[in-house]
């Protein structure tokens, strides 16, 4: 009998699709690595990778060649999604973007929103020459567009306003009660020799039934009102704002203060010398207009001292005030702390019932040192 092959021809068959299923699941997909048998159409091997240049961002229509941010890869072609525009190599709409409005590059003012591809303000402004505008706030367009408000005002609620407690009289804002130039109202002056107290013009001598400070009798440097001690290093100056040239016999007030400048904690060497010790005061007058007939002096250690008094120069203009300042050296492990006197006079007019201030402290600085 002859024998039959048919089973043979039937195990052949089944080694062939097993190894083409083999080959088959060993060939490339999208992002998967590349084996020895290349990659699978349409994909193409980028840096390693099979990848399909004809939809892949990264390697659109090529290997390496990237679209632009928000870019899709469509057909090997870059594009932007439908609603976008590609500007300065960022897909953007042009209906809603400030900085591409309308068309690329087309920048809207500050505070602008772009709508619908046009720049505009936004609800709640109002479009005026100088640009979006909350006229309920905004002091050059206060109420309606380019209704400026004065230097010294602001915008509340669409109108211009003064601060608390004071009035618009011209262009400025001013106090009432106590303002010279308009006392009680904008048209009232006080005279030469007057001042203006609780909206009424009185003479400076008149102090009526105001009272004298707490500090008096300090009319002497022996009889000098001690005032807080200045601590070096102290984080804000210390402050006196109550005190008066007004006096019992209501004539030309002398004021005299004491105060001790105490020295802070320092590392150095014993006995060596230390520099500088700084104490600075600064006394703004009662009358500002009439600040060259006051003036003030320190008295280093004890009464009776050269006195160091201010001059012109000592005139602060934009701060309204005179600064004097005095310095020494000390010795490390000693004493350093320096008592000092402090006089408030007026050279000629008359007492005065506005209240003057006093700012001082004590500092210490190395540099310059010889």
């Amino acid at each position: 009998m002859t024998k039959s092959t048919q089973p043979r021809t039937h195990l052949g068959a089944l080694l062939a699709m097993i190894t083409a299923s083999f080959a088959a699941q060993q060939g490339c997909t999208d992002d998967g690595e590349t084996t020895a048998g290349g990659c699978v159409a349409p994909e193409v091997s980028c840096d390693g990778t099979c990848v399909d240049t004809t939809n892949n961002a990264d390697h659109c229509g090529a290997c390496n060649s990237a679209c632009g941010a928000g870019e899709e890869c469509v057909n090997s072609q870059c594009h932007c999604p439908v609603g976008t525009t590609l500007c300065s190599g960022a897909c953007v709409s042009t209906d809603t973007d400030i900085s591409n409005c309308g068309f690329c590059d087309v920048q809207c003012a500050e505070f602008e929103v772009c709508v619908a591809g046009d720049c505009q303000c936004p609800e709640g402004m109002a479009t005026c020459s100088s640009g979006c505008a909350d006229v309920t706030s905004d002091k050059l367009n206060c109420g309606q567009c380019n209704f400026s408000c004065m230097a010294a005002q602001s915008c509340v609620d669409s109108e211009c306003i003064c601060p608390d407690g004071k009035e618009l009289c011209f262009s400025e804002c001013v106090d009432t009660t106590s303002d010279s130039n308009y006392c009680g109202d904008c048209q009232t002056k006080c005279q030469a020799g007057e001042h203006c107290n609780s909206s009424t013009c009185e003479s400076i001598s008149d102090c009526g039934d105001v009272s004298m400070d707490q500090y008096e009798e300090n009319d002497t440097c022996a009889n000098a009102a001690t005032l807080p001690e200045a601590a070096e290093g102290a984080p804000t100056a210390v402050t006196v704002s109550d005190a008066t040239l007004h006096h019992t016999d209501q004539t030309l007030d002398t004021d005299w203060y004491a105060i001790l400048a105490t020295e802070g904690s320092h590392v150095c060497v014993p006995f060596t010398g230390q520099c500088y010790f700084y104490f600075d005061i600064a006394f703004t007058p009662p009358d500002v207009a009439a600040y060259e007939t006051y003036q003030m002096c320190i008295v280093p250690e004890t009464c009776g001292a050269t006195e160091i008094c201010t001059t012109s120069g000592d005139w602060d203009a934009q701060a309204g005030r005179y600064e004097l300042s005095v310095e020494w050296e000390g010795t490390c492990g000693s004493d350093d702390n320096a008592q000092l006197y402090v006089k408030i006079a007026r050279d000629g007019g008359e007492e005065s019932c506005e209240q003057y201030s006093l700012e001082y402290q004590m500092s210490y600085s190395d540099e310059g040192c010889p």
